[in-house]
C-alpha cells in the first residue's frame, strides 16, 4: 500500500512538472517560432529585399536565371546593419550587398551583387555591369558585361532608380573567399559619348574587417 501511494505522488509531481513546462511555453513564443519558420521557408523574389536578407535565405529569379542561396555577405565599415555597402559616384550611387550564393539546383557558387541603382546626378546615365572581383584564394572573375546584361544595365534618367542583380561563378568552388577586392567601372555618358565619374574599389570580407594587403581591387 505505502508503495502505491509513493507512486501515486510521485506520478502527480511528474505531471504537476510538465503542466509548469508547458505552461512556461507562451502563446508568443510559438507565434515567434511560427514567424521564423515562415521566414525560413519564404523564397524572395526582390533583388533588393534579398540584399538585406540574412544567411540562408532563397532568392528566386523572376527571369527564369534559377534560385539561389545565400551562403556568406562581404562587408567592411562602410556597410550598413543589412550588409549593404553603398557607394556614390558623383552622384550615381551604388546600393549592393556583395555576396557568396549557390545554384540550389546545381550547387554551383557565385559570386554576386544584389540591390539597387539610382541616379541622383543630373544627366542620364547608364551602369554597364562593368564589374572586377578579385579574391584572397587567387581568382579574378568579370561578370558579363555591356547592354542587355540584366536590369542593372539601365540607361537612367535624373532622379530615376532600378533595381537587380549579377553574378558571376567562382571556378574553385571549394575554395571560398574570405576576403575580396571589388572594382566598379565608370558609368556612361551615352549623351556626350563619354564615361561619367570614378572608377570605385571596395575591400570586402566576411567578418567585415577586410585586411589592406590582401585582394587589392584591380584598376578597370
Amino acid at each position: 500500500m505505502k508503495k502505491a501511494t509513493i507512486l501515486i505522488i510521485s506520478s502527480f509531481l511528474l505531471l504537476s512538472a510538465c503542466g509548469n513546462q508547458e505552461k512556461g511555453i507562451s502563446q508568443s513564443d510559438i507565434d515567434e517560432l511560427d514567424k521564423k519558420e515562415e521566414k525560413q521557408n519564404e523564397k524572395i523574389h526582390d533583388p533588393l529585399k534579398f540584399a538585406k536578407a540574412d544567411k540562408n535565405e532563397i532568392f528566386i529569379s523572376d527571369e527564369g536565371m534559377g534560385e539561389f542561396k545565400m551562403l556568406k555577405k562581404y562587408t567592411n565599415s562602410n556597410s550598413d546593419k543589412n550588409g549593404i555597402t553603398p557607394i556614390s559616384n558623383n552622384g550615381f550611387d551604388f546600393n549592393f550587398s556583395y555576396m557568396l550564393i549557390q545554384d540550389v539546383s546545381t550547387e554551383e557558387k557565385y559570386l554576386a551583387y544584389f540591390g539597387e541603382i539610382v541616379n541622383n546626378a543630373d544627366k542620364r546615365l547608364e551602369f554597364l555591369n562593368k564589374v572586377k572581383f578579385v579574391t584572397d584564394t587567387g581568382e579574378q572573375l568579370t561578370p558579363e558585361f555591356g547592354i542587355g546584361t540584366g536590369a542593372l544595365n539601365e540607361d537612367l534618367t535624373s532622379g530615376s532608380k532600378v533595381k537587380g542583380f549579377h553574378k558571376v561563378k567562382l571556378e574553385y568552388a571549394d575554395d571560398i573567399p574570405k576576403q575580396i577586392g571589388v572594382s566598379v567601372d565608370k558609368v556612361d555618358d551615352n549623351e556626350n559619348m563619354e564615361h561619367y565619374g570614378e572608377v570605385q574599389k571596395l575591400q570586402l570580407s566576411t567578418d567585415g574587417t577586410p585586411k589592406e594587403n590582401i585582394a587589392k581591387p584591380i584598376d578597370m
